[in-house]
């Protein structure tokens, strides 16, 4: 279960506990890790420096303003954002993730690479 952002994940189990126990005095919950391991919902504003940055090259590169979203899985940016480091996920279009035979078209590699190596630099001498 993903946790929603402003929520713990101690507060969204306290919620199912309570929830569940509506229903079935009986009923249980329990973390499938220890609760230290889990990290709650990180994001990075859209208005950062970082996402402005990447927006800009990326319609640099592409012509067409990103599609800015939460991401559907999970991404390494929360261990960044919980340190101080601020982090935004661009990427191309996966077809069949996490399936067998994963691809992307190498257009897409490219202009996903141009659009990250544009964001690194601006980022750093802005």
């Amino acid at each position: 279960m993903r946790v929603p952002i402003g929520v713990s994940p101690t507060q969204l189990k306290a919620t199912l506990d309570e929830r569940l126990r509506g229903i079935d005095p009986t009923a249980t919950t329990e973390f499938s890790r220890h609760p230290s391991t889990i990290v709650g919902a990180t994001y990075s504003p859209p208005d950062s420096k970082l996402a402005k940055v990447i927006k800009d090259n990326a319609k640099l590169v592409t012509g067409a303003d990103p599609f800015l979203s939460f991401t559907s899985g999970g991404t390494d940016c929360r261990f960044w954002r919980l340190i101080g480091i601020p982090a935004v996920a661009y990427g191309p279009k996966v077809y069949a993730m996490g399936a067998a035979n994963e691809r992307i078209p190498v257009e897409d590699l490219l202009t996903t690479a141009k659009v990250h190596i544009g964001t690194i630099i601006d980022f750093l001498t802005t």
